[in-house]
């Protein structure tokens, strides 16, 4: 996994001060730069989840927040002073999966019996095995208990030479809701668009 691994943003908050008018958004229109939910203590009338648009995108890549504008809804939740708190249940999936460069399939890896090591599932493939010292390809071979790969006709005290046809990739996908919430309430705009009011 790549460390430091940020999600894209899609939406950020803004706070509607008890007057109606008054707002402080979580990124600055004019910086890009971001407002913490907690740093200022103020009573709310609502709180909105809004999409950004292309110029505060641009400015908060600057900054280093990934967004990307979109089009989507807004949603709001009247607070009237009540307690709220907004923001983003974030979560990131790492999947491991091999690719064959034969064929060209990607596939997970499940342990086969008798197999000790990756086959593609679609055309067969497997590593290959070369003996520099018999100079040639090898499909038989010893295993040792330090998994050393070892020809069975010159005993070659170095392991096989290993050619590789599958090698494994990394998909990092990041998940994130975007919410506001009460002690009694909840709204709720999940990845895949849609909105859950409880």
């Amino acid at each position: 996994m790549r460390m430091g691994s940020k999600p894209i943003l899609e939406y950020m908050w803004i706070k509607v001060l008890e007057d109606g008018k008054t707002i402080i958004p979580q990124f600055d229109f004019e910086t890009g730069k971001q407002n913490s939910w907690n740093a200022d203590n103020v009573k709310l009338s609502k709180v909105k989840l809004v999409p950004f648009t292309n110029d505060l995108a641009n400015k908060m890549i600057k900054h280093g927040s990934l967004a990307i504008a979109n089009t989507a809804q807004s949603v709001e939740m009247n607070v009237n002073g009540e307690d709220v708190v907004a923001g983003i249940d974030a979560e990131i999936s790492v999947t491991d999966y091999y690719v064959c460069d034969i064929c060209g399939w990607k596939f997970k890896y499940v342990k086969v019996a008798n197999e000790p090591f990756v086959k593609c599932p679609q055309c067969g493939t497997s590593d290959d095995w070369y003996c520099s010292r018999c100079g040639e390809y090898k499909y038989d071979y010893r295993i040792t208990k330090k998994n050393q790969v070892q020809c069975l006709d010159c005993d070659i005290p170095i392991g096989l030479d290993r050619t590789r046809h599958l090698h494994v990739e990394k998909e990092v996908r990041h998940i994130c809701d975007y919410f506001i919430r009460t002690p009694t309430r909840s709204v709720t705009i999940y990845s895949d668009g849609n909105i859950s009011i409880t």
